[in-house]
């Protein structure tokens, strides 16, 4: 999914809004319910947790 900046998606009830981007980096503004846990993790340990389905369509 592809998003401009000012744009979001809903995503498990949680709303993920693209602030700001400049070369690789992103900011992010999330506005979740106080009881979904969110966490940063790195590109390597995402593999674990994505579904296999998932992670074809991504490459």
């Amino acid at each position: 999914m592809d998003l401009q900046p000012g744009e979001a998606m809903q995503l498990a009830g949680a709303t993920v809004q693209l602030v700001h981007k400049s070369g690789r980096a992103a900011r992010l503004r999330i506005t979740a319910p106080a009881e979904l846990k969110i966490e940063k993790r790195r590109e390597g340990e995402l593999a674990d947790h994505v579904p296999r389905m998932a992670q074809s369509a991504h490459g």
